[in-house]
């Protein structure tokens, strides 16, 4: 409850119009996907998973170019289908609403492992190895989470994370490091069960200054204080993935 509270009173997405694409949609084996790197060179694959608004947002494409610059192939797949939640029915007001919304969580839950499996087959045929990373905001850093408990994951990262218990948290078999925001879930109590489950790189920083989605679709980069938040939160992963993958 709290995590859709904080979700709902942080406002729409934001117009950001400081990112160019450096990476290129390609269709993996039917799937829409957001990739860049080079699979060739790349220490290895991490997973990126959006927040509800979806494929398009331009923040959440430049966390996976700035992520693919520090050495790793990252693919970020359309889960969605080209059919996000949108901002003429954000937040979901209505009784009507709320049920559509419920039947748009279902969906996109229920696609969301087959997804996961598409591209970790993708990173084996490009011929990526060892353990993937995977990160995740909002919707996505519950999926992070999720992910999380397949051991082809060695790391996974989740800002300003929603729907997120400690049930959920103690199957993972990784790493994990959490980023929330104001009015997000306490994670705390996450990082006594990972490091009582050994995952002892295991640690959260919160973020009280900043709204829910700060790092996404939400986030106003184009304020200085905003954009540095993000800033620090795409270093940290980017050295937590180095340290655990």
């Amino acid at each position: 409850k709290m995590a859709s509270e904080a979700c709902c009173e942080a406002g729409p997405p934001v117009l950001f119009a400081g990112h160019t694409d450096k990476g290129k949609n390609t269709v993996v084996d039917g799937l829409e996907c957001y990739i860049s790197g080079d699979a060739s060179t790349a220490k290895t694959g991490i997973i990126m998973l959006y927040d509800i608004f979806g494929f398009e947002h331009p923040q959440q494409r430049e966390i996976v170019d700035r992520f693919a610059a520090a050495g790793y192939y990252v693919v970020m797949p359309d889960v969605f289908r080209g059919d996000p939640w949108t901002l003429a029915k954000f937040p979901p007001s209505t009784p009507e609403l709320k049920a559509e919304f419920g039947q748009f969580i279902e969906r996109i839950n229920t696609a969301a492992p087959g997804d996961l499996e598409t591209v970790k087959a993708h990173f084996a045929s490009v011929g990526l190895k060892g353990k993937y990373g995977v990160a995740g905001f909002c919707w996505g850093g519950k999926w992070a989470t999720i992910a999380g408990s397949d051991p082809s994951f060695g790391a996974a990262v989740s800002a300003h994370p929603a729907m997120i218990d400690n049930d959920l948290v103690s199957k993972v078999q990784c790493n994990v490091a959490y980023f929330p925001a104001k009015g997000d879930v306490d994670c705390e109590p996450f990082i006594t069960t990972l490091k009582a489950n050994g995952f002892t790189k295991s640690y959260t920083k919160r973020y009280e200054d900043q709204i829910h989605g700060f790092c996404a679709a939400r986030g106003d980069w184009n304020k200085p204080e905003v954009m540095a938040a993000a800033e620090e939160v795409i270093a940290a992963s980017v050295a937590f993935f180095g340290d655990c993958l």
